[in-house]
C-alpha cells in the first residue's frame, strides 16, 4: 500500500454519495421554491401597483375635474358681480 504524501485518502463510499445526491436534490429544490416564491411575490406586487396606478389616475381626474368647476363658479362670481 503507497503512502499519501498529501494526507489521507479521501473516504468515497456510497453512503457518502448518496448523502450528496440527498443534498443536492434538496437544495435544487429548495432554489426552485424560493424563485418560484419571487415570482408570486412579484407578481401581486405588479398587480398592486398597477391598481395604485388606477387610484391616483382617478384621483387625478376628479382634482382637474374640481379645479375647473371652482374656475367656472369664480367666473360666474365675476360676471354677477359684473352685472350689478
Amino acid at each position: 500500500m503507497k503512502k499519501n504524501i498529501f494526507g489521507p485518502e479521501p473516504i468515497n463510499t456510497k453512503k457518502q454519495y448518496e448523502k450528496g445526491k440527498i443534498a443536492t436534490a434538496l437544495l435544487s429544490t429548495l432554489i426552485a421554491v424560493l424563485i418560484m416564491f419571487m415570482i408570486v411575490a412579484l407578481d401581486s406586487a405588479d398587480k398592486e401597483i398597477t391598481e395604485l396606478k388606477k387610484e391616483v389616475t382617478e384621483q387625478s381626474i376628479r382634482a382637474h375635474s374640481a379645479l375647473n368647476d371652482r374656475d367656472s363658479w369664480a367666473d360666474k362670481l365675476k360676471a354677477c358681480e359684473a352685472s350689478k
